[in-house]
């Protein structure tokens, strides 16, 4: 189940850096921990292909495409219909989790979602501080990067290098309206899945502090200190940034995919994770 919700954790990380350049491709290659994430660029369309999760998105008609390579499934989407089927998603995962909690501790419900909710540090008490500081300026794939650090209560818990040069890129790209449009539609659904999964205030406050450095730049690295994920000091991380001609035959579903719906997708993605997990 964990595994399930960082995998989608990724692709809506991924889909906040949508865009593209005019009359050049690009494919930005990432390795954090050794999970690699592969994201091509070609016109207004983008292909991200992580943790054997493929989607296509068309910045031009606002649509999306999800394939599965294991089952040669996909699905095709609007936006709108992704963030709705996207957040049903979550709120079912969640109430799965309660349920499980429940019936290995005998918690009532009420205590079950407090346990889910305090998961992973328990609950925090007396007031907490979220504080955004900028750090020193390098060069990540030949790219001058931003580092902006976010502290709670003096800690630091996350490390964020941002390349407003990407960033122009991308805009040029897409066009400005295109991208504030989609930038607006990630933050929606963002923040409806927070709520779906009742995410604790300080979550809340540090996920808000992580969208405004994001808005800054393209993220070209990712350090989470506090809840160990892909990045962690120590751990293996490269980016690589090519503008060779890509294949356009990566921007549309192979032949012998048969075509099922978001929802069967998603189930489909949760169980093969679930028993990937096992």
């Amino acid at each position: 189940m964990n595994k399930c919700l960082k995998t989608w954790g990724v692709v809506l990380a991924v889909m906040c850096l949508w865009t593209g350049v005019a009359g050049a491709d690009i494919t930005i290659t990432k390795n954090e921990g050794g999970i690699e994430e592969i994201t091509y660029y070609q016109g207004k369309k983008i292909v991200t292909i992580s943790d054997n999760i493929t989607q296509i998105i068309d910045a031009g008609t606002k649509k999306i495409t999800g394939m599965d390579p294991k089952s040669k499934t996909y699905y095709e989407a609007t936006l709108d219909e992704y963030k709705t089927a996207m957040v049903d998603f979550m709120k079912r995962m969640k109430d799965m989790q309660i349920e499980m909690i429940m019936a290995s501790t005998a918690q009532t419900r009420e205590q079950a979602e407090a346990s889910l909710k305090n998961a992973g540090g328990g609950a925090v008490k007396g007031p907490q501080t979220v504080k955004v500081e900028k750090g020193t300026t390098k060069d990540i794939a030949g790219y001058a990067s931003d580092e902006y650090r976010i502290l709670v209560n003096g800690a630091v818990v996350q490390e964020i290098w941002v390349s407003p040069l990407v960033d122009e890129m991308i805009t040029k790209s897409i066009g400005a309206a295109d991208k504030k449009n989609l930038d607006k539609l990630v933050r929606e659904i963002e923040n409806e899945i927070s709520l779906a999964i009742n995410m604790s205030a300080m979550d809340s406050e540090v996920d808000k502090a992580e969208s405004q450095i994001m808005e800054k730049g393209y993220v070209m690295k990712q350090v989470d200190r506090e809840m160990g994920m892909p990045g962690m000091p120590g751990e293996e991380f490269s980016i690589d940034i090519s503008t060779n001609a890509i294949d356009s035959s990566k921007f549309s579903v192979p032949k012998g995919y048969q075509k099922i719906s978001m929802a069967e997708h998603l189930e489909k993605t949760m169980m093969s994770d679930m028993e990937d997990e096992e």
